[in-house]
């Protein structure tokens, strides 16, 4: 068996490489009541047909039909949500893949709507439930309208305590 000597700095950058990654993990970690927050919009619904952006910079927008907007219900028309399909890192899924229900937690960003909080803002629906085990302090599944009424308490708490 051979013993080397290991240079110093690799120690120094095994330690920084792992604080980094543990520091993007509890980044993206995110309880019910800060996505709410962090979030203009929080919509159930299902994706659309996919619309051209009028923007030659900008990607393809979805649209996201709202069966039922739980907040701001001022910056949603005719039902209707075009979301900006945005991937800065691996963290956001690619929505023109999503298929089905789901719960959308959104923030506007220029003409379109963008994920507040990376893959955590999606929650999918199916068969009544809703799968919230990416959010913290959430279980895995629940049912939908138990869900929902716990974000609806959340954004009247959080508009009263903003008053």
């Amino acid at each position: 068996m051979t013993i080397r000597k290991t240079n110093g700095w690799n120690w120094v950058v095994a330690v920084c490489v792992l604080l980094s990654t543990v520091a993007h993990a509890k980044a993206t970690i995110v309880t019910l009541s800060e996505l709410t927050k962090q979030s203009q919009v929080i919509v159930y619904g299902h994706l659309a047909v996919a619309a051209e952006s009028s923007s030659p910079s900008s990607q393809a927008w979805l649209q996201f039909k709202a069966v039922l907007v739980v907040k701001g219900a001022s910056s949603v028309r005719e039902n209707v949500i075009q979301l900006c399909n945005s991937r800065p890192n691996l963290e956001w899924p690619d929505m023109s893949k999503m298929a089905g229900d789901t719960v959308l937690f959104v923030s506007q960003k220029g003409d379109c709507f963008d994920l507040s909080h990376n893959y955590r803002s999606v929650v999918r629906v199916r068969d009544g439930r809703a799968t919230t085990g990416e959010i913290k302090d959430q279980p895995e599944d629940q049912p939908l309208d138990m869900f929902l009424n716990k974000v609806r308490s959340l954004v009247s708490r959080q508009a009263q305590a903003g008053r």
